[in-house]
């Protein structure tokens, strides 16, 4: 599923359990949550950086107070939607991972065992 930003996320689901999507996209930001959070990301430990699977091969590398999305600088994202929108704004498209994806459908509330 693609990654929008809350605000278009709610718009286009307005019978998710807001609160839970609330809580996914303003959790703290980490850098792991790009593998954990989004699909096709890996950590490349020869050039430090994260790859994804695309055609592209998008890369995102952090410093101390900023990071870079195929070499646009922003500076390091507060929450998880921040994120979101620095990858929009840099053309990365963002699907979620199925960990991610039941977060926010709430399916890690019981609802996945009684499928």
């Amino acid at each position: 599923m693609k990654c929008i930003p809350i605000e278009e996320f709610t718009q286009c689901f307005p019978h998710a359990n807001q609160q839970t999507v609330k809580e996914v996209y303003e959790n703290p930001f980490q850098q792991q949550h790009i593998i954990l959070y989004f699909e096709g990301w890996e950590y490349d430990d020869t050039f430090h950086c994260f790859i994804d699977n695309s055609e592209e091969r998008n890369m995102i590398w952090f410093n101390e107070t900023t990071y870079c999305i195929n070499g646009l600088s922003f500076p390091w994202p507060e929450t998880l939607n921040k994120f979101i929108y620095d990858c929009q704004a840099s053309h990365v498209n963002l699907l979620w991972s199925e960990f991610a994806a039941c977060k926010i459908w709430v399916f890690n509330q019981g609802l996945h065992s009684k499928i």
